[in-house]
Order: structure tokens, then C-alpha cells, then sequence
């Protein structure tokens, strides 16, 4: 065998009576025993587009029926969709389901011998050998034409389990199958992707790479593995220019990041044999690590950019790949480092230890004390900070602000948003994307005011690269800062800056954001909740209003207010509560609606605070709790023209706290408070 040292089959067939290691091979066992009941063939035609297998309505995927090809119901209200590109899309998920089970099927047959395993794999490969030289080359796209799939981003990933099947069952072969199937399906799918190479650095090159390194030293071929590990555009050169310092991958979303991750992992494991040690390179290494640093709370993974809102270090982190443990399972195997068995313990805690990695590449887990420890991080890099409370994770509350590089073209127009959890909690984060098919993701989902930021004129931002003015957790102030900025030289935000404060306590912080453009524009501060009103105090009705501009008409029911000098909201949380205090002045509308969540037939609190200014200063504090409010008031002091405060008292349960957040400030100086805090924010700029 080519692409699996034989020591590792080996160790896996000693572990299927070992403890740690036999949910793992019954799982595998029983998903192949079960498969061999399945009557799924491949089809006489190409698959279409995974994204088209959603519904429309609820921006959720179909529920998938093997034996269902013309009808797919939707899971949310039953409803059955039909034709095209629904149909063609049902055929992913069977090639998706073939070719993952063709290598399950002959792992199985490579640890006990059981032909029934044998016979189903060779029927598959067998069968998309007949039919490959047949399928038509996919035209839809301007690039990456499939034959078998709509893509050749599906057509790689496809391809690199059909290769280890093929491998783990040749030799069981006569000459005209192993011809039939080296011709007709590997080699010939394999140069359909070369001459398919995107010539940059992207996932979907990473994808192209693996899947021509699996072909190639499978059969021996030298010109296939060369291009895919040392020309231009190949695994070393897309690890040097596309993985950041900080191990993230380039294009900001935490679902690209594992989905690239996954194609790099498989070139490691097919190039084993060949003695060449991938995996330790750093910059490899550092992937599994980064995301690890901005997790939140709950596991969960920010959702920036085009990226899964379910993505998460305790389930699925990307569609397509396989759950977050298979990943740890080899990273652990791979580094052995204390923070991937912790992670390992987290997923274990949940459910058995099922993952095939953990048979093939997995190591016994250490006992540990069931602690997790994170702490705030900025990923310079990616533009990513994010401040944390000190308290055991699964009561943590904490900020993310989103600064960096657009992401390229799955970037979002998002600077300066912000994701806020509390107590454990998601309050407001970013949504990320569902089907790249569902109408939804370009009217909703990529426009600024499903983000956590600010838009002008009703228009979503261009993209831009912010810039990290200052990061600090050292609290030698009593509290931990992040700064960041961001101008714009692009209509239509041309000569438009803007810059957000995030000034942190453990029991609540303060959410500054200057706005300043070259001529007066209308700006709406824009914060969407995923938790439920609670109370409100500060606000007049005025009655419904009509909104306009992008992304705007999926706002239902908006109202508008007139504000008091001081705004309070209130929202529950499963326990306690976490709410917001919005200083105002007379020019300020404030405006409520709901607007589509993650799946969009969820809705939530979209809250929006208007000006029509040419600089503008917004400010918020936000506090959480458990049992009463940690503050319970606040009081603006002083007015700096740009409609900001200078200073700001705070009530919490025990304390007076003064800020001051102006050099010009005297008038503050004779206020009694118990702790007084201190960030100027013109100097710092």
C-alpha cells in the first residue's frame, strides 16, 4: 500500500479490543455493516451544487433521502422541492456518501477480512470507473470545472477517498480492474483537476493539490506528486502565503480555516510513506492551535465572514469535513500537546470516542483535571481581538472585534463589528453564512447590517483592512483595552474613519465608536440580539417607520423612538440577564425591528441608533449578571462636540466609578467616586 504505512493498520488492528480505542472501531464497523444494506449507486450523471440543497424559505438544507432523487423535503415546514437544482444537487450528497464509504468500506475489509467489505467497496470503484469517461465536463462556472461534480473543489475532495479505497483494496484486484479503475477514474481525474488548478493561494488549490498527491502516489506517478507538493501554488508554497503568523488561514473564517485544514491534513496522511514529514512544518502546527485562542465560551467558533454559524470545537467545524475531534485526534497524535487532549476530553464528555482518526492516528489521552483555561488574545494577522472575564469558561463572558484583512472573496463588509457573549451566553454574534444558493446570503447575510457595526447612507462598507491601535490586558488600569481603526479611500465610505474602543471590566465594559466622514451623512449604529427583551426604560414611541437601503427590507416590524438622555435595555439569559446602557443626545432616533438569525426563520432584536452627522461619537456600557444587574445606573458628564461624553459616573452594586475619557476634562475633577478609571481617547489614537 502507497498511501497508509502498514504499521498503522497494524496498530489498529491490535486496538480493537483495547478500551480506549473500541467505540471507535465498532462505530466504523457498524457504519460499514449498515452501508452494505444501502442500494445507493453512483449515477449515470454529474451531481450539482451542494449550496443549491437548501431551502429557500428557512435558509436551511434539505433533508437529504437516498431514495428520494426528485423530491426533497424541507426540515423546518415539510415542504417538497423538486426539479432543478434540487435534483442535481442530491447527487452530491451521493457521491459525497460513495466515496466516503468506499474507504470506510475498505478500511473495514483491512482489519477483519470480512469479503462483504470487499465486495461493496470494488462495486463502487468499479461503478464510477464505467461511468467517468462519460460524465461531460460541468461549464456553468467561469473556473473549476467538475466531471463528476459541479466543482472541481468537489471533485478533489471526492476523489482523495476513492484514491485510499483503491489503495487499501488492490492487490485483491485482477489486471483489467486495476486498469480499468487506475485509467477511467484515477488518473484520468486526476488530470481533469491539473488542468483545473486555480494558480493562487485558496482552499479549494489546497483541495486540487491533495487529491493529485493521493492520485499520484498511488500510482507511482512522480509528475502528479511534485506538482502538488513543491511547484508554485503547491502544499508548501499555499502553508508559507496562505497561513497567517498567528495560524490562521487567510481568508477570516473559522469554516475555511478547518475546511483548508482538512485538505493539508489528508496530504500528510497520503504522503506518509514517502518519508517527507509534513506534518512538521510549523506553520501546520499553528493551524490546530489558533482557533483554539478565539473560541468562545461555549466551543463555538466566531462566525466571521463566509463561515458556518454551527462551527464549533465540540461538533462540526465546517460542512464536508469531519467533526472537530477527528481533527484533535490527530493533532494530539501528531504534537501531543496537553491543550488537544483537553480538547478531546471537552468533545469525550459529550459522547463516545468514536472517530476513525482515533484508531489510526490517535494516542491514549492523559487524565487530567477537567479545566480549561482561556484568556484574551489578539490575532494581529487576522485582525481578530478578543477580551475575556477570568472565570472558569463556561460562565466566561467576553467581546470580539473584527478589524483585519477583508478575507477576499469570502469576506463580509464588516469592520469593526463586534461578538458578545455573557455568562456563557451568545448575546450577539456574527451569523456567518448559510447556502451560498439561498437569495438570503447575498441580501441579508453579506450586507453590513447583519454585523454588529456601523453603516452610512444605508449602504454596506467597501471592503478595507483595518488597523490595531492598541491591545492591552495587563489591567494596570483596572481594565483591558482594545483599539482599533479603520478609513476607507473606496465609495462609497470614500474619506469616511472610523474607530472603536473597547474598554473591558469583568462585570461590564464600554463600547465607544467615533464615526467621522467628510460630509454629513446619515450613520446608523447597528447591534442584532439573539436573546430576548426583557425591559426597556428612556424610549418614547413614535410609531412604525419605513426603512430603506441595503439589507434593510429584511428588517420586520421597525419602530422608531425617541430616546432620553439615557437609554436601558434589558435581555434574559438562562440565568441572570446582560443589558445595555446608550447615552443619547436630541439628534438620535432609535429604532427597533427584528431580522433574520442562523437558520433565518429565527428572529431577533436588530437595534438601530441613528444620526445625521458629519462625526459622531456612540457609546454603550454593557453589563451582565446572575441574580440583580451589576449596574444600576449611569450618568453622562460633559459634552466633547462630537456627541460623546467626557466622562461617564457608574453605579454598580457596591461602588461609584468615575471615567474619564477626555484630556480636556477639569469639570471632572472634583466628582467623588470610589475607583476612578482613565483612557483619553484622543491621546491614544
Amino acid at each position: 500500500m502507497n498511501l497508509i504505512p502498514g504499521w498503522r493498520l497494524e496498530r489498529a488492528r491490535a486496538r480493537r479490543s483495547n478500551p480506549a480505542f473500541r467505540n471507535a472501531y465498532c462505530q466504523l464497523e457498524s457504519e460499514a455493516r449498515a452501508f452494505l444494506g444501502e442500494a445507493m449507486q453512483p449515477q449515470d450523471n454529474p451531481a450539482g451544487y451542494y449550496h443549491n440543497y437548501f431551502c429557500p424559505d428557512h435558509a436551511v438544507e434539505l433533508a437529504f433521502d437516498a431514495g428520494s432523487p426528485n423530491a426533497h423535503r424541507c426540515p423546518r415546514d415539510g415542504r417538497v422541492f423538486s426539479g432543478e437544482p434540487y435534483d442535481s444537487a442530491w447527487r452530491w450528497f451521493v457521491n459525497n456518501r460513495l466515496s466516503s464509504m468506499a474507504y470506510r468500506l475498505a478500511l473495514m475489509w483491512q482489519l477483519d477480512a470480512d469479503s462483504a467489505y470487499l465486495t461493496r467497496c470494488r462495486e463502487i470503484l468499479l461503478a464510477y470507473a464505467e461511468r467517468y469517461p462519460g460524465y461531460p465536463i460541468e461549464r456553468e462556472l467561469p473556473y473549476g470545472w467538475g466531471k463528476a461534480a459541479n466543482h472541481s473543489l468537489d471533485e478533489a475532495v471526492w476523489l482523495i477517498p476513492i484514491a485510499r479505497a483503491y489503495d487499501l483494496v488492490r492487490d485483491t484486484l485482477n489486471d483489467r480492474e486495476r486498469t480499468l479503475i487506475e485509467t477511467n477514474l484515477l488518473a484520468l481525474a486526476a488530470e481533469h483537476i491539473r488542468g483545473q488548478k486555480f494558480h493562487r493561494i485558496h482552499n479549494i488549490e489546497c483541495w486540487h493539490n491533495a487529491a493529485m498527491a493521493a492520485v499520484g502516489i498511488c500510482l507511482d506517478d512522480a509528475g502528479f506528486q511534485k506538482l502538488a507538493l513543491e511547484d508554485r501554488f503547491g502544499f508548501r508554497h499555499q502553508l508559507r502565503e496562505g497561513v497567517l503568523d498567528d495560524g490562521m488561514w487567510w481568508e477570516g473564517s473559522s469554516s475555511y480555516h478547518f475546511y483548508t485544514l482538512a485538505a493539508l491534513i489528508a496530504h500528510v496522511q497520503v504522503s506518509e510513506n514517502k518519508g517527507v514529514g509534513l506534518h512538521e512544518d510549523d506553520r501546520l502546527r499553528a493551524m490546530f492551535r489558533a482557533p483554539v485562542s478565539m473560541a468562545f465560551p461555549d466551543f463555538r467558533l466566531p462566525a466571521t465572514n463566509d463561515c458556518w454559524y454551527f462551527s464549533s470545537l465540540l461538533s462540526d467545524v465546517c460542512h464536508g469535513v469531519p467533526p472537530a475531534e477527528s481533527f484533535y485526534e490527530v493533532a494530539y497524535g501528531w504534537y501531543n500537546e496537553p491543550v488537544y487532549a483537553r480538547i478531546l476530553e471537552r468533545n469525550y464528555a459529550r459522547r463516545p470516542r468514536t472517530a476513525v482518526e482515533s484508531l489510526l492516528y490517535g494516542e491514549a489521552l492523559p487524565d487530567t483535571d477537567g479545566r480549561f483555561v482561556t484568556e484574551s488574545a489578539v490575532l494581529k494577522p487576522s485582525g481578530i481581538a478578543i477580551l475575556r472575564s477570568r472565570e472558569a469558561v463556561e460562565a466566561q463572558s467576553c467581546v470580539l472585534l473584527k478589524y483585519g484583512p477583508h478575507g477576499g472573496g469570502h469576506g463580509h463588509p464588516d469592520k469593526l463589528s463586534v461578538s458578545i457573549y455573557a455568562r456563557g451566553n451568545p448575546v450577539a454574534t456574527d451569523l456567518g453564512t448559510p447556502g451560498y444558493g439561498v437569495a438570503l446570503n447575498e441580501t441579508w447575510y453579506r450586507q453590513t447590517l447583519s454585523h454588529n457595526t456601523i453603516t452610512l447612507d444605508g449602504r454596506s462598507q467597501p471592503p478595507a483592512e483595518g488597523r490595531l491601535v492598541r491591545f492591552d490586558t495587563t489591567r494596570t488600569g483596572g481594565f483591558e483595552v482594545v483599539d482599533a481603526s479603520v478609513a476607507w479611500e473606496r465609495d462609497p465610505y470614500a474619506g469616511v474613519a472610523m474607530r472603536r474602543v473597547i474598554l473591558w471590566t469583568d462585570a461590564y465594559f464600554w463600547d465607544v465608536f467615533h464615526v467621522a466622514a467628510s460630509q454629513e451623512c446619515r450613520m446608523d449604529w447597528v447591534c442584532r440580539y439573539q436573546v430576548n427583551r426583557q425591559r426597556q426604560s428612556g424610549l418614547s414611541r413614535r410609531g412604525s417607520i419605513s426603512l430603506s437601503g441595503d439589507g434593510y427590507a429584511h428588517v420586520r416590524e421597525p419602530v422608531e423612538f425617541t430616546p432620553a438622555e439615557m437609554v436601558s435595555l434589558e435581555w434574559g439569559l438562562s440565568k441572570g440577564g446582560v443589558g445595555a446602557f446608550l447615552p443619547e443626545d436630541v439628534s438620535t432616533q432609535v429604532i427597533l425591528g427584528k431580522a433574520p438569525l442562523q437558520p433565518a426563520s429565527e428572529t431577533g432584536d436588530l437595534l438601530i441608533r441613528r444620526r445625521t452627522a458629519r462625526e459622531t461619537t456612540f457609546v454603550a456600557l454593557v453589563h451582565h449578571w446572575d441574580t440583580e444587574p451589576a449596574v444600576s445606573r449611569v450618568e453622562a458628564i460633559g459634552r466633547d462636540g462630537a456627541g460623546g461624553a467626557r466622562g461617564f459616573l457608574v453605579q454598580t452594586g457596591a461602588e461609584t466609578h468615575l471615567w474619564v475619557m477626555s484630556e480636556s476634562a477639569s469639570e471632572l475633577s472634583g466628582i467623588e467616586a470610589d475607583r476612578t478609571f482613565t483612557y483619553p481617547l484622543a491621546a491614544q489614537a
